[in-house]
This record gives structure tokens, sequence and C-alpha cells, in this order.
């Protein structure tokens, strides 16, 4: 495991606190002398076996999809948590099945693929397993494959699952025990679904990249706390905490705090193979005595959390607790119950239909009883640990600015500008209310929120409130300016709830006024969406795909330099960038512009230095024509998308006005041209003259030729 960075230790380094809590069993500190994260463990919430479900029949039904990866999915059983069991990997253009065993998380091959007739997109489809003691029998599209025999797993649920890349529609799910009783049936016609791997659209269940969905539900949800004893005479604390993972959600995956108060959400997605962590100063929030640390997490894939207390005393003494086996936990699937996604086929995050009666009330503090609460797992080590380089994440609340009632228990919230997260109710209710929650970005042509939004997501929850007093928050994120609320009168709605906005710190903000009082409207606006809208990584939005991308985080990147001194964002997206490139063809091009701007404006020439050779590689040398000097491509020039190098000029493709594609490019070359002059600028910069000379021949012949040859 990688030590934390020594400056953490400091209570002057790292992100501050924003708001939140968590508690368990009263331990001890251990005296310096021990590494950084040397007295912590990674965590969960302690999965529930599955009994009974032994032999069975599953019958999946699926519509292949003509979209790149559309038509890949993983079916799982016997499957006793999320990540042990039998994965049969289903390529419906292909034609294979290719039966996987999942251990811990990692899959091996269990039989050579099996082969059937490829399936024609938009076509439907069957799957139907039949596990019988050792025999595992499977059907694809009535066509019988070979049986295989193994006897590793006996029992256990079933699921869906895909790959990064893959996804996929199913329109149906059937269990089926011994006397063809019925175990489970899914036909997804009530838009709910026990699967928290997709939304459900028009009665089909759009599966999602990276998805991992299990029935009977195990431990998606973990609510986890811990307890320890503090000395007197204390100087000064930081915590530490990372998680794994946030690839399924494309968020984060805890959100926690200490002594009843939020300190902020994370992890970060990560560059490479690193987890990254978040350090709080929690000074403030320790007392001498009892002291509770607590998180609220989510994710279906790689479920490890943990959390590390540094504290220094008064007497110079360095003191440490953190996770491990002294530390309770429950599974949240009462709490939330596994209904669906708000996300997208990008993403799959959960519905929060919240049962605030399940809710542990007050589990954030000190002295919560959780005698009851089962301990927690361990799970293994990460084994690189970073710090998270940017600024933090606070959570703000915010009023409406008008009310609209659409009946006698129904209003619609106007809160005047698009935030990212969801909503906070806190009320004393004279009677048990059925609350439904719908967020919108936009009003439909009736005034009513459009919580089925154009990108695909569906913003309902659904809350189950009792009488007497109420605090309830939502937990992941949704984008969203207007509220519709069931169950609740307008006058009531106004005074209870509070959209909770996660707004990135882009430190210093500059005002830009000019003598145009509609120029500054639009200036405010613009300097509105920057810090409301940013969370901490430059995506491409919150809603549709949460995904980074070059030229829209070169937009956001020189947006927020005109807004905000912060830098570090800019720096991480690029890094993460590099990384992990999109399928545009032109799209890494925009990391030179980039890493160059970004330079100028920060003075951090270090990253010139270090991804120098990364940000060279970028440019299209491979397709400079000798004879002309332009960019031509032989391929990736036809309009396609999602497909690595395909040329994209616009997205979506409504979007291109009648472009006409073709080999030479002439927006791929416009930007090829940009790409050459400003690497050799950093070039230059970085006192590599030979090279800069060589870049600059290169633009300016291109710049030559795009002048003569493509102009009409």
């Amino acid at each position: 495991m990688r030590p934390t960075d020594p400056s953490s230790l400091s209570p002057s380094v790292g992100a501050s606190p924003s708001v939140g809590a968590s508690p368990s069993v009263g331990a001890s500190l251990s005296a310096e002398g021990h590494p950084a994260w040397a007295l912590s463990e990674p965590i969960w919430a302690a999965t529930t076996p599955t009994t009974g479900w032994t032999d069975y029949v599953l019958q999946v039904e699926l519509i292949a999809g003509s979209e790149p990866g559309a038509h890949r999915i993983g079916l799982v059983f016997r499957a006793p948590d999320l990540r042990t069991g039998y994965v049969w990997e289903v390529d419906a253009a292909a034609g294979h099945l290719t039966p996987l065993l999942r251990v811990e998380g990692e899959t091996t091959p269990l039989a050579e693929p099996l082969d059937f007739d490829p399936i024609p997109a938009g076509q439907r489809f069957a799957v139907r397993i039949v596990v019988e003691g050792d025999r595992l029998q499977t059907r694809v599209d009535g066509r019988a494959l070979p049986t295989i025999v193994d006897q590793r797993f006996s029992v256990g649920g079933v699921g869906l699952t895909t790959r990064p890349g893959a996804r996929c529609t199913v329109t149906s799910v059937q269990v089926h025990g011994p006397g063809d009783e019925t175990w489970l049936e899914q036909d997804f016609t009530d838009d709910r679904t026990v699967f928290a791997v997709g939304a459900v659209v028009d009665g089909r269940l759009q599966v999602a990249q990276g998805a991992n969905g299990l029935y009977p539900v195990q431990a998606e949800w973990a609510i986890l706390r811990g307890e320890v004893e503090l000395p007197p005479r204390l100087r000064w604390a930081r915590l530490h905490v990372a998680a794994a993972s946030p690839e399924p959600g494309r968020q984060f995956v805890h959100r926690t705090s200490m002594n009843g108060t939020e300190l902020g959400v994370g992890p970060i997605r990560s560059v490479a193979a690193e987890t990254r962590y978040d350090s709080y100063d929690v000074t403030s929030l320790v007392r001498p005595g009892s002291n509770a640390v607590g998180a609220l997490a989510w994710t279906t894939a790689d479920q490890r959390f943990q959390a590390e207390l540094v504290v220094g005393t008064a007497d110079g003494e360095l003191l440490r607790w953190g996770t491990g086996p002294d530390w309770r936990g429950i599974d949240g699937a009462e709490v939330y119950p596994t209904v669906g996604s708000i996300g997208t086929g990008f993403y799959a995050a959960p519905v929060e239909d919240l049962q605030y009666e399940a809710f542990p009330v007050g589990f954030t503090e000190p002295g919560f009883d959780d005698r009851h609460w089962p301990p927690v797992d361990l799970r293994p080590a990460f084994t690189e640990l970073q710090l998270d380089p940017t600024a933090a994440v606070s959570v703000q609340e915010y009023r409406p600015i008008s009310v609209r009632r659409l009946g006698p228990d129904a209003a619609v919230l106007d809160f005047g500008r698009t935030h990212v997260g969801g909503v906070r109710v806190c009320a004393e209710l004279d009677r048990p209310v059925a609350l439904s929650l719908r967020f919108a970005e936009q009003l439909d042509d009736h005034g009513r929120p459009r919580h089925r939004m154009a990108t695909g997501n569906v913003y309902q929850d659904r809350w189950a409130l009792p009488a007497g007093p109420v605090d309830a928050a939502t937990w992941g994120l949704r984008v969203f300016r207007y509220l519709e609320v069931s169950g609740m009168d307008g006058e009531a709605a106004a005074t209870a709830i509070r959209a909770r906005g996660h707004v990135y710190d882009l430190g210093d903000l500059a005002t830009v006024a000019t003598d145009d009082a509609r120029l500054n409207d639009v200036l405010e606006l613009c300097r509105t969406t920057m810090v409301s809208n940013n969370v901490n990584l430059l995506v491409d939005s919150w809603s549709r795909e949460r995904e980074p991308y070059e030229a829209d985080a070169y937009l956001q990147a020189r947006s927020n330099a005109a807004v905000g001194s912060d830098s570090s964002m800019t720096r991480y997206a690029l890094e993460y960038l590099l990384r992990r490139r999109t399928w545009p063809t032109e799209w890494p091009f925009y990391l030179v512009l980039a890493g160059y701007e970004y330079w100028l404006r920060s003075g951090d020439r270090g990253f010139l230095d270090d991804h120098y050779s990364s940000l060279r590689g970028l440019l299209p040398d491979q397709w400079l024509d000798r004879e002309t000097g332009l960019v031509i491509k032989d391929f990736g020039n036809d309009g396609s998308s999602s497909r690595t190098d395909q040329d994209i000029v616009d997205w979506p493709p409504s979007e291109r006005d009648g472009y006409v594609f073709g080999p030479v490019n002439t927006v791929v070359n416009a930007l090829a041209h940009g790409a050459f002059s400003t690497m050799a600028k950093i070039a230059e910069a970085l006192g590599r003259t030979a090279e800069a000379t060589e870049l600059r021949v290169i633009a300016d012949r291109l710049a030559d030729a795009i002048n003569t040859r493509l102009w009409e």
C-alpha cells in the first residue's frame, strides 16, 4: 500500500470539510510509529448468504442493439454475492457465448466460447439456462448449446452484468424453481426492476455499461460506522477516506461524516489503476471522549471503504485509528430497495426509494446504539492509494424561488438555477406521507417537470415517510432546476424542501461587467453555470454520460479559468484523458491546446515536462500525406460514431449541418494544424528547439495546404 503524502498529516494541508456524519463500538487509538493506512483496512457491509437458490431455470429475453457494444451482456447465476458466481457472457452480434467463473470480482474462462447463429440488430432472442446439480444447460434463440459440467458454485442468485463499453436491452427476466414455481418474474411494465443495472424505458430495461446487479439483492448499499475514544488536549486531526469503485455510477461511492457533520463525498474517478482518497481537516469536529465516523456508500463493483483518523495532541503525540473489525455496518437494502437506475446506457446509479422508518436516524452521532448491527466484512487491501489533488466539493442548500400548486397535495418548485445534487426534506409530519419527487432540467408543454429527460434519465424517487419529525436527503447526483412534489401541498413543500447542490471550489471568483444589461445577464448565467455544475471532474454532463471528453474538457477548462483561480481540476482532467482517451479522431488534439493553456494560466511547467511525450503522441503524424501535407484518412471518415478514430466534426449528427465526410476532412485538418503549431510552442518553452522547428514546419505546410486545396 502506498504511504500517505507526509504533508497530508499537517493540519493546514488538504480539502476543507463540507457537511455529514457516522459512529460504532468504542476503540482506542494506536500511537505513532505506524505508516499511513497501516492501522485501517477496507470494509463493506456484510452480505446475507442466499439460501435455497440451487436448482432453477433462468430465462432472459433480450434485443440485440445496433450501436457499438449494445449486443453484449453477462447473465449471472448461482451467485452468492456481487463478486462471485457463474457468468455466461453473450455476444449476440458475434454469435458467441463465453462461460466464465467470477471469484472476488475477477473473471476467468470456464470453457471455450460456445457458438450460435449471430442475432441481427433489432431482433428479439431468448437465453435459457437450466442449472441442475452440476449440469449447466443453455439454449440461445432455441438452439441447444453443449452442456457444461461444473460444481464450484452450488447456490446463489441471478443477475445481469456488463463490461465497460458493453450494454444491452432486456425485455424480461424469469426464474422458475422445482415444480415450475415462479421465483422471479420481471417484464418491466411498471417501470421498476430489482436489478440495479439500468433504467426502465418504455417497458424495457436498458442495461448500462459496466453494470452489475444481483437478485436477491446483496449489499449494494452499505451503512457503516465506528467509534473511538480520544484523549484530552487535542491539537489537530485529519481523516483520510478511500473507496471503490466509482465506475458503475460514474460518481462518488461514499458520503462520509464525523460527529454529525458531513465531510464530503468521494472518491474522484481514477486516472489509471490507482484508488484516490480524500483528506479532511476535522480539527474543529474532534472532541475528548467518544467520536464517531460513518459513511453511507453505494456501488456494485469492488465494494471497499477505508478510513483512517490521524490525530496530533498538544503533547506532540501522533495517534491513528481507522476502519477494521471493530466497525459495524448494515446492508441498506431495507432503506433503499433496489428498483432501478436514474442513469442512462452509459452508467447505472440508484433510484432512491427511501423507506425512512428503516433508516438508522442518528447513526452519525457518538453513542448511537448499534448493538444489533453485524460486524463488517473485511475486504482486500488497496494496492495503490493516491491523494485526490482537486479542490473540495461542498454541499450548499437553496430555497425555491417560486412554488406553483398542481393540486391539494402536489406542487412544482423552481430553484432558479440548475443544480447537480438532490434535495433535503425537513418537516414535522402529522401523518404518514407517500412522497414522490420528480426532478427535471426543463418543463414540458404543460408546465410540468420533464423527469423523463431527453438524455434518457428518469428522475423519480418515491419516499415513504412516517408521521413525526423527518430530516431526509437524497444521496446521489441528479441534474435539475425543477422539482415536482406529490404527497405534500405547495406551502408545506416550499417550507420543507431545499435543493442540495454540489459546488466545486473554483478559488477566487472573477466578476465581469459591461455597460450592457443584457450582456451582463449572459455573463452571469455563464458564471453561475461554471460555479454550480462542475462537481469535481470536467465531464460532458452529469446527466447523460458523466464522462470526460477532450473537446468538452477544453471548453470547460477555459470557461473555469475565466471565472475562478483553481487549476487543479483542469490538470486532473488532462491526466485522466491522457490515459483514457475517447473515440473521435480530432478530440485528442484538444489536449495539446488545453495543456498549453493550462501552463500559461497556472505556470505549472512540470505538467509539460511530465507529459511532453504523451502530448506529442497525440499528433496525427501517421495520417500526414507526404505529397499534399494534409491529414488524409482512409478509414473512420464516413460520419459513424463511437469507434476509435472516427471523425466527429460535431455532435449529435443532427448538428453537422449537412457536412460531407471523406478522406480529407477540413475540420480534422484545421484542428490538426492547431495541435501541431501549439505543440511547437510547448517544445520551444521546454527548450526542445529542434523539435519546435520540425513541428512548425509541419504546421506551416498544413496551413498552406488547407488554404490552397480546401477553399472553394
